[in-house]
């Protein structure tokens, strides 16, 4: 009967291998587990597409970043956010105007969180006091300068994950605030919006030295 289905070559292999002589009944053991029983999981890991892990998503992927956050950066790094150059490849183009900026300017992604003047100065602002500047270029290349920003203290590499994100989750709530209740925030309130969540995520993460000294003082010895 195997002769039925397997190659011959295969087949001669089997009839090779010794029977083995126990008094306990036959099993069968699923060997993508290190138990041998079957379960789903190691069935789907066995059956999934694994591909090669990428940088990037380990940034904002991470136990360090509130889920909410983690959702709204893969959705911004992969232009899912419903933004006017996102909308118009489903629809007509319509009159586009920035929120943040004296001069007429689109609602495109890269403007919002990187070339319009409120991002401009929120970036300048957390740009300079970690010492990390700001790069006229795309916003991932700008990420990438934070989170591949060399640093040997844990405290710092918490900051340089955390800290672009919480820039980036403010602007995209700033201008929701302004499309839907008409109400236009200054760089002074994304300041104020992301000190105290951001000095929360910091005391959670033990560092209560923080809460003597100020979140200010953490930069010293970078």
């Amino acid at each position: 009967m195997l002769a039925q289905v397997l190659p011959f070559d295969i087949v001669q292999k089997i009839l090779c291998m010794a029977v083995p002589h126990t008094n306990s009944p036959d099993v069968m053991i699923w060997t993508t587990s290190t138990c041998g029983g079957f379960s789903l999981s190691s069935t789907f890991q066995e059956l999934r597409d694994v591909k090669t892990s990428s940088f990037t998503p380990k940034q904002f992927w991470h136990s360090q970043v509130p889920l909410k956050l983690s959702f709204f950066m893969l959705l911004l790094l992969r232009r899912r956010l419903l933004l006017d150059d996102v909308l118009s490849r489903f629809m007509p183009h319509l009159p586009s105007k920035c929120f943040c900026c004296l001069e007429s300017q689109s609602k495109t992604l890269q403007h919002l969180f990187m070339e319009g003047e409120l991002a401009v100065a929120v970036w300048n602002f957390f740009g300079s006091l970690c010492g990390v500047n700001i790069a006229r270029g795309h916003l991932r290349v700008y990420l990438a300068c934070w989170w591949y920003k060399p640093t040997k203290l844990e405290r710092l590499k918490f900051v340089f994950r955390l800290l672009p994100i919480f820039v980036c989750w403010n602007l995209w709530k700033a201008r929701n605030i302004a499309v839907f209740q008409g109400i236009a925030k200054d760089a002074h309130s994304i300041f104020r919006a992301i000190f105290p969540r951001f000095k929360g995520c910091l005391l959670a993460k033990v560092w209560r030295v923080a809460a003597c000294y100020g979140i200010a003082s953490i930069f010293g010895n970078g």
